[in-house]
């Protein structure tokens, strides 16, 4: 499940994820917020906080996410990813590969890290 935060009027989307993903999760949350962002401003940067609650992704968010790369490859200029799960650090790792923009992967314990490299106040 994605949860889109409301936190700031920048260019960085902050997603939160938990329990299991699914196709449906980006076609009716994530990608109406980036097209909603994208509104306001030339490219964006997407902030994933992955919970320990996140039970992992269908294989139809994963093709979803693929499709995400593919039709918004010049919309977003980075993503930062925040997982402790070392299941799901793997995952981000592969599917980091086949991204067209910079990936940064940080512990959650790290936020204000993958903030900053996204330009954001550690706050």
């Amino acid at each position: 499940m994605f949860n889109i935060l409301k936190e700031n009027a920048s260019e960085v989307l902050t997603v939160v994820v938990s329990d299991k993903v699914t196709g449906e999760d980006f076609e009716q949350v994530l990608l109406p917020a980036i097209d909603e962002k994208l509104k306001d401003h030339a490219s964006i940067e997407l902030l994933f906080d992955i919970e320990d609650s996140c039970q992992g992704f269908s294989l139809t968010s994963v093709w979803m996410d693929a499709l995400l790369a593919l039709f918004h490859a010049g919309d977003v200029s980075r993503v930062a990813i925040l997982v402790d799960s070392p299941g799901l650090k793997l995952l981000a790792q592969a599917q980091a590969l086949f991204m067209p923009w910079p990936v940064a992967i940080y512990p959650r314990n790290r936020k204000g890290d993958a903030r900053k490299w996204l330009g954001l106040s550690a706050a």
